[in-house]
């Protein structure tokens, strides 16, 4: 009786941890993550040592932490395809300031490129 109870409070744990990094991750709180992700990894060792037996309260919050778990994992996939797609558009940026293109009055196709420029702001 003990250990369920030991149990659902380690899984409550675990719930109530995945929610903190739900926020975290929709916050954009990075440091946050990292301490985060350091604590659940810890829960979900203990956690992997209960025994399944029919206690179905415990057996709900195991299924409560596994979609938890999904969701928030679909938040980092966003948020990772989402950085990369920043860093593409911020290269394209940067590169379409660099080429400019023209025809010339025979029509002809004229390229003309910029000098390269840093964000260097030394005097």
């Amino acid at each position: 009786m003990i250990q369920g109870y030991r149990h659902r409070k380690l899984a409550s744990q675990t719930l109530a941890l995945l929610s903190r990094e739900r926020k975290a991750l929709l916050a954009g709180d990075v440091e946050g993550m990292s301490l985060i992700s350091q604590q659940l990894a810890g829960l979900a060792d203990r956690l992997a040592e209960v025994p399944l037996d029919k206690d179905t309260g415990l057996t709900a919050m195991l299924e409560q932490i596994r979609n938890a778990a999904q969701r928030n994992s679909r938040l980092i996939g966003a948020s990772q395809r989402g950085l990369k797609t920043v860093s593409r558009l911020q290269a394209e940026q940067r590169d379409s300031h660099a080429k400019l293109s023209t025809y010339t009055v025979a029509g002809k196709r004229q390229d003309y490129t910029a000098p390269k420029t840093t964000n260097d702001r030394r005097t």
